[in-house]
């Protein structure tokens, strides 16, 4: 039985093929989108990836690659579920029905692993004085894509975002925020890497959209911008319902076009939030930290293969 990889490039006969599902191509960077805050003599850091997914383990491992001669307390990290990068859980492994080996390269789990360590350290080693603006953005789900393909329909509209700016002259630091939808807008036919509408929603978060139509152009905020995945539960998704760009246009069909729309949107939401003071000052006091370890169980539901191409 023969399989053509998404690649494109590669062509294999079962069982022989080692190589499988992981493009060549990429449209824009994957990313480990790193922030530390530290209160009083409590030091938190935050790490976002671009991947389907990321186990307790692999956290466990980067928090034993961190420094002991670094300060940091609590560390927590979360995979944006984009379906459009390697895969880091390992069920997607060469195989059809079933896979004959794991997904997980090693080298690129070992790439994650550095990368984040670097990121966090050289973060806690540059921290200073900030004032923090937190706020949650609820202006409902019209030009989001949110969609719920099971009865009853329930999305989570609201997007947190929490602003970290210098407190000696105002420049910014970071953003954080989470939004509730799975990162599949370019779909399944693409053969790009990428971080899909998450990649759009960082760039213009940080840089801003310019003037279109009736829309003023609104500033960035600057920074990093840390996006995590929200509640996306099973299935909060893009697909059917429309993303609206900053100009206006909808985009209904899957594909880039429609990550780019996404990603403008969800920046409307949070540049107009912060310009219109829905984001907050919140004092130094007022920042709690409290993390809880529990046990759930894992089970895997359908099918795990390369995507058969004719």
């Amino acid at each position: 039985y023969e399989i053509q990889c998404v690649t494109g490039v590669q062509t294999c006969a079962l069982p022989i093929c080692v190589e499988c599902c992981v493009s060549r191509l990429a449209h824009d960077d994957l990313k480990v989108q790193v922030s530390v805050i530290r209160v009083g003599d409590v030091t938190v850091g935050f790490a976002a990836l671009d991947s389907v997914g990321w186990f307790h383990t692999d956290i466990e491992r980067i928090r034993r690659r961190i420094s002991k001669d670094v300060d940091l307390d609590l560390f927590i990290m979360g995979a944006s579920h984009s379906h459009e990068g390697p895969d880091t859980v390992g069920q997607w492994g060469p195989g059809s029905g079933l896979p004959l080996a794991t997904g997980r390269d090693p080298k690129f789990i070992q790439k994650i692993y550095d990368q984040t360590v670097a990121g966090v350290e050289e973060a806690i080693a540059n921290l200073e004085p900030a004032v923090a603006y937190a706020g949650v953005i609820d202006d409902g789900v019209e030009g989001m894509a949110f969609n719920d393909s099971r009865t009853p329909f329930i999305v989570d509209d609201n997007i947190p975002v929490v602003r970290l700016m210098r407190k000696s002259d105002g420049t910014p630091i970071a953003t954080m925020l989470s939004v509730a939808n799975h990162a599949e807008a370019v779909w399944s036919e693409n053969s790009y890497l990428t971080a899909d509408y998450f990649h759009f929603a960082r760039k213009y978060v940080r840089d801003g959209l310019e003037a279109a139509g009736d829309a003023p152009a609104l500033d960035g905020l600057g920074g990093v911008t840390v996006m995590f995945a929200g509640a996306v539960g099973g299935l909060v998704y893009p697909r059917s319902f429309p993303a609206r760009a900053y100009d206006g246009t909808e985009v209904t069909e899957m594909g880039f076009p429609k990550a780019d729309a996404m990603g403008q949107r969800i920046a409307q939401a949070v540049l107009e939030g912060a310009k219109t003071g829905k984001l907050v000052e919140v004092a130094g006091d007022d920042l709690e930290f409290a993390t809880k370890r529990y046990l759930t169980s894992i089970q895997k539901i359908g099918r795990a293969s390369c995507r058969e191409r004719v």
